[in-house]
């Protein structure tokens, strides 16, 4: 069974509610977040709310503070989110986790405190932001610190399945200009471009070799972590909308996973294109709950998904 590592980033829009206002005793009231002209008063409403969610989650189990500390508990940040009314933005950042009944717990309880001391909201501008580790299938397959073949494997499922995962998508999010598609999106090499139009074989080789804008940050599936000097060795989803729900953060994570696990595992070398070229949104769930059959607790993960049933033997 594969072991995976995983995180997620989840901006929000939050308006306090009473409750937690009395529990602020530096609490600015009548001040809009928008207002340009009351900038001390404002982000010490901001470090007011961070602070009262973070101790509110800590006492819940959910240890969280107001920086990052090596990802081992949750944090509460300010995110630069387009103003909208008189609500807050901020990023929820999780700490690094393995397990799928890890990230259920984790999940149910940040939304259980958040509902109890604010209100929700989610706008265009909200985003989830899944960063999946890479399996460590081949220790010994290595360059600037990832698996060589493992990249390969998954940049060619990105651009085998990238039509597929945009019809799934919201509308604000198919095309949202920080999180394109990465190869229509067109922030492509246009070599690869031409290639996934065209030829299969051509398609193959560039992904191998790195394409799929994976130099920049701005793509539905981010490989700056992976490519870098000093690189993480993880991939980060960018194309998920904001969430109020934790089985809605825990179906856009699912999906990170086992697409992960299920592209670094797929060997695409014999691959040829059907009729219509590309695989369409059935062949993308096949994929899915197939990559979930070898993830610890996939019965769970195939939950989170939306789908409980099996893959069909391979004939």
């Amino acid at each position: 069974m594969s072991a995976i590592s995983f995180g997620v980033e989840i901006e929000i829009y939050v308006k306090p509610k009473e409750e937690l206002i009395r529990n602020m005793p530096k609490w600015h009231l009548g001040i809009d977040p928008r207002s340009e002209n009351q900038r001390e008063k404002i982000n010490e409403n901001f470090r007011s709310i961070f602070g009262a969610l973070a101790s509110a989650l800590t006492a819940s189990s959910i240890p969280a503070g107001l920086e990052i500390k090596n990802y081992t508990e949750w944090t509460v940040a300010e995110e630069t989110l387009d103003p909208f009314e008189d609500y807050w933005g901020l990023e929820l950042i999780s700490k690094i986790m393995g397990t799928h009944g890890e990230l259920s717990r984790d999940l149910s309880t940040v939304f259980r405190v958040l509902g109890t001391f604010v209100e929700l909201r989610t706008t265009p501008s909200c985003a989830t932001h899944v960063h999946v580790g890479l399996p460590n299938l081949d220790p010994n397959s290595r360059r600037n610190g990832i698996k060589l073949f493992q990249l390969q494997r998954l940049l060619m499922t990105v651009a085998v399945f990238e039509d597929a995962v945009v019809q799934i998508l919201p509308p604000d999010r198919k095309y949202n200009f920080f999180a394109l598609p990465n190869i229509s999106g067109g922030r492509a090499d246009e070599r690869l471009k031409d290639a996934y139009r065209g030829s299969n074989a051509d398609v193959r080789d560039i992904a191998g070799n790195g394409g799929l804008g994976s130099s920049r940050r701005y793509t539905a599936w981010n490989f700056c972590s992976s490519v870098r000097p000093g690189a993480k060795n993880t991939v980060e989803f960018r194309s998920p909308p904001g969430v109020t729900e934790p089985q809605h953060a825990r179906r856009w994570v699912a999906f990170a996973v086992a697409f992960v696990n299920g592209g670094v595992g797929r060997d695409w070398e014999n691959w040829i294109p059907g009729p219509r070229r590309y695989p369409n949104v059935n062949s993308l769930q096949q994929f899915l709950i197939e990559s979930t059959m070898s993830l610890e607790d996939g019965k769970g993960w195939r939950g989170s998904l939306g789908v409980t049933h099996r893959p069909p033997p391979r004939t």
